[in-house]
């Protein structure tokens, strides 16, 4: 049955996810193909735009950025014929940035920064904290990059009032790093 089928493929992507995490590439890349597949017979489009999400996270960490793009390009194509349901805003916003996370790895920074901006304004639209701050965070780095410190800094520092309400320790300290780095350069011992 379809409701059977999309909670199988629901799980697979789970578990793709899951052992992603922990550095089960191979196994991850299997379920998120079967998932895909399993999705694409059944129609569920959510699932179909999850399963590509996943593969090309998969692809990105292996340094497969063409095809991590393709996948994450297809991601957004499903997500976006189902946006209205639960949860996709959520996955659409991950798509932006992982487009961005591409861009701004081949250095073209107007890409990163408009695909960033995209995945902010969603974030925000869903009220989601905690990938609000990665949204700032990831404009902040194409700030710099840009050698826009000013710009970079204030980002930086959006993200940190973010963190430290929701009390993420570890982004916390990452974007210290950061904004310490904007100082440095500023020659801003203090």
């Amino acid at each position: 049955t379809l409701t059977q089928d999309t909670s199988i493929v629901n799980t697979l992507n789970l578990l793709s996810r899951q052992l992603f995490v922990k550095g089960k590439y191979d196994t991850a890349m299997l379920c998120a193909n079967n998932a895909k597949a399993l999705a694409e017979k059944s129609g569920y489009k959510k699932g179909i735009g999850i399963s590509y999400n996943n593969i090309g996270n998969i692809n990105f960490t292996k340094g497969r950025q063409d095809e991590a793009l393709d996948n994450y390009s297809t991601a957004l194509k499903f997500q976006k014929e189902v946006e209205n349901l639960p949860g996709v805003k959520k996955g659409i916003a991950a798509s932006y940035s992982n487009i961005g996370n591409i861009y701004i790895g081949r250095g073209n920074y107007d890409e990163a920064l408009k695909n960033y901006k995209i995945s902010l304004q969603l974030r925000e639209e869903i009220a989601d904290k905690q990938d609000i701050a990665v949204s700032y965070s990831n404009i902040g780095v194409v700030n710099y990059y840009q050698g826009n410190y000013p710009e970079a800094l204030r980002n930086y520092l959006r993200a940190l009032t973010l963190e430290k309400e929701i009390g993420d320790n570890v982004a916390i300290a990452r974007t210290y790093n950061n904004s310490g780095n904007i100082y440095l350069l500023q020659e801003n011992y203090p």
